[in-house]
């Protein structure tokens, strides 16, 4: 178990400290992304941007995901119940709070060009993946010289169903029973946008030299 997310990505970082001679930036998918993966950016001294997906939940099953939105691709699951329309309409839905969250977020940090540069996708756990088969489509559009997923924990399924879309995956901790993230975080708080926004103007203070980096 880790402490918290910070916990997590240092004992994450740990796996990544080849790679920190490359010319890469640290990916982090909002909002508990962005903690981890400032963290990582930190002790790999790259610089860090983010990647918006989130999940589409099954209408009736709120447990079920049935896929997930970026700002530009989507991922969905066959779901013969559900119709088109109304998965359309959620779709919809999600992408404008994205384009919100996108704007919003800018102000502290830019996002960064990934063309030709080896990039590091993190977040804070992996259950199902499907966000993060999004947020791989969304990074793959920049054409990245490389494509790693590195999360502090994740289930067998979720890393069996994006270990070929990526160059390698690296994970902390893989549960014989996964249950959901916050299980496996003894401090796991919800986070805002105002906990987003405050994180990413420390990684700017850090990016511009004005404070240390760890």
């Amino acid at each position: 178990m880790f402490l918290d997310r910070k916990d997590g990505a240092i004992q994450l970082a740990n796996l990544l400290t080849s790679f920190r001679k490359m010319d890469g930036i640290v990916v982090g998918v909002p909002k508990g992304g962005v903690i981890t993966g400032c963290q990582i950016a930190k002790i790999l001294d790259w610089p860090f941007s983010y990647i918006f997906s989130k999940k589409i939940k099954h209408p009736t099953e709120p447990y079920q995901t049935i896929g997930s939105v970026g700002l530009h691709k989507t991922f969905l699951r066959p779901v013969r119940e559900i119709p088109y329309d109304e998965i359309d309409r959620k779709t919809n839905r999600i992408n404008r709070s994205l384009q919100k969250s996108a704007l919003l977020y800018s102000k502290s940090l830019k996002q960064k060009a990934l063309k030709d540069k080896t990039v590091i996708i993190t977040d804070d756990g992996m259950a199902t993946g499907c966000s993060m088969e999004v947020t791989i489509k969304e990074v793959r559009r920049e054409q990245p010289a490389h494509i790693i997923v590195a999360i502090p924990v994740a289930s067998s399924a979720s890393i069996s169903e994006i270990q070929s879309l990526t160059d390698e995956v690296f994970v902390v901790h893989k549960p014989s029973h996964f249950v959901t993230v916050k299980h496996f975080y003894a401090h796991f708080p919800a986070l805002s946008d105002s906990d987003v926004v405050a994180e990413l103007e420390r990684q700017r203070a850090v990016e511009q030299n004005t404070i240390d980096p760890i």
